[in-house]
């Protein structure tokens, strides 16, 4: 359930800090691993996305639907599926007739 719970998160995290910046008309984020130095009168977004995400997703869902599985699970089962499914034949590709 710990991923799932994350999945949920993750797939509003993108427009919650895209929210964040918008309303503090910040046009550039830099992830803290990347700032050499910072000024104690810096923005700091933290609070304004973590707001932000809490208003697109008040809750998560603890226990995941039946079925359930992690989005690399998908992502690796359609890839699966989309190379073991037969070659479509092309648009408007004429049929080879029974003669």
């Amino acid at each position: 359930s710990r991923a799932y719970v994350q999945e949920q998160i993750d797939d509003k995290m993108d427009q919650a800090v895209k929210n964040a910046m918008a309303k503090k008309k910040v046009s550039l984020l830099l992830s803290p691993q990347s700032v050499l130095a910072v000024n104690n009168n810096a923005y700091n977004l933290n609070q304004d996305i973590l707001t932000e995400l809490n208003t697109l997703l008040p809750s998560a869902q603890l226990v995941p639907p039946a079925g359930w599985l992690p989005r690399e699970a998908r992502e690796q089962q359609a890839e699966q599926a989309a190379q073991q499914a037969p070659a479509a034949p092309a648009a408007g590709a004429k049929q080879p007739s029974g003669r």
